[in-house]
Parts: structure tokens; sequence; C-alpha cells
């Protein structure tokens, strides 16, 4: 699922379906089918395109709005997450083989490829499309400039002794001078863009601290005045101060 940038309109994806919503009257504004099963969708400005990944290994950049596929991102391997900038001009993908992918929408190409160490679990692009972000299930994080393709920062995700966390979620902050990111293991960080360092740390709430069952990062968002909002798969919405 995914809301645009404006909040106007929502997206949801499932088996081969990808579904527009309105969301003031919370009506149906477009129905759509897909060449593949969607993992991860993302909606440009005012819900006017939407980048896809699908399991056929490939993304789909859909004019949601129309019907029609704009662009086809040939990956190689299943694409388990997208971003997109709010513009709609860069598509970043992350898949199977390791692989994130920065992708110029209108022609189609590749602008760069980066490697990590293990199949992709999320990725995330500022808003202005400078930065682009990628993590690894049990594996390494790392941010880069879009401009030059050069490594930014790398983010700790723990020791191998200790267990490498799996980031699932991240989320730039508007001045692109912070990353916001949860875990798998119920934590989530801020980080320094510049340095990787790690600013502030919670921990998920748990409903019984005595029998816990765990809660992965689902969804995160930035608040005002130092506040953040992130909800778990445990069912809970978390303000963070």
């Amino acid at each position: 699922v995914d809301i645009d940038p404006t909040g106007a309109f929502s997206a949801t994806g499932s088996a081969r379906t990808l579904v527009l919503w309105n969301t003031n009257n919370g009506q149906s504004a477009g129905f759509w089918n897909t060449p593949g099963d969607i993992k991860s969708l993302k909606l440009t400005q005012n819900g006017g395109y939407a980048l896809v990944g699908l399991d056929d290994q490939t993304a789909r950049y859909f004019d949601i709005k129309n019907g029609g596929i704009k662009q086809t991102f040939r990956t190689g391997a299943i694409v388990r997450s997208v971003a997109v900038s709010d513009d709609g001009r860069l598509g970043l993908t992350g898949d199977d083989k390791r692989q994130v992918i920065l992708w110029d929408t209108q022609t189609g190409a590749k602008r760069f490829t980066w490697t990590l160490s293990n199949r992709i679990a999320t990725v995330a692009l500022s808003a202005d499309g400078k930065y682009a972000f990628g993590a690894a299930q049990l594996g390494n994080a790392k941010v880069w400039s879009t401009l030059t393709g050069k490594e930014v920062a790398t983010l700790s995700t723990g020791k191998l002794d200790k267990r490498q966390n799996t980031i699932s979620k991240a989320v730039f902050s508007s001045d692109n001078r912070q990353l916001l990111v949860g875990g798998i293991n119920r934590r989530v960080s801020l980080r320094d863009i510049n340095t990787g360092k790690t600013l502030q740390k919670w921990d998920l709430y748990l409903k019984d601290r005595f029998r816990p069952t765990g809660s992965s990062v689902l969804a995160l968002a930035y608040g005002k005045n130092g506040r953040y909002y992130a909800i778990g798969s445990n069912g809970y919405l978390n303000v963070l101060e």
C-alpha cells in the first residue's frame, strides 16, 4: 500500500491487482491488472504514476490514472522493494540478486547499480531524489548520492555474533539530514545521513513484556516538534519522542 505525497490518493496492490483510491471519499479511482504479483509499490505526486515491484523479475511504471505501462524495468530477479521521487523522474528498485538499481523513469535507462550482501529487504529515496538508501536482509545498509553514485554512509545493523538486524523500513527527513529506520526486531532509530551514526533509538510497544511475540516495523513517519510515528506488526501505532 502507499499514499501519494499530497495525500489525495492511495493505492493497494495484491496478486496481479492494482487499485487507486480517492482518499477524500474512499472511492476507487482506477482498477488495473498487473503482469505479476505485486511485492511493493510507491505513488508519485497526486497519484499520477505508480512504480510497482513484481514477482516476474520486473518493476513497472504505471500510468495509474489512465491505465497503461509507461516503462518496464527488468532486473533479472523478484523486486521486493521500490521507491520513487516525488516528481516521478527517478525510481529505485531492490531485488533478490542483491541489487539496488536507480532508474530514469522517463527513458527507462539505469543510472546506477549498487550491490549489497544479501537480497534486498527495503529501499528508499529522498523526496527530492538526491539520496538513495538500500538495506539487505540480515546484512549491510547504505546511503548513496544519486548525483554521483558514490556511497555517503554505511548504517550499522549489528554484529554477526549478536545477529544482524534486517531493516524493514526507512524514511528520509525533508531536509535530507536524517534517516528514520525500523527493523524486524522492533527497533526504530534516527540516523545521521552523513555519518550513519544513531542519534536516537526506541523499541516498539509490546502488549505483554513477559511473553513478547515480537513486532516488526511496517511503517514510519516524521511528525512535528521531535515526534515520530511507527506502526508495528502487532497492530499498535507508536508515538515516539
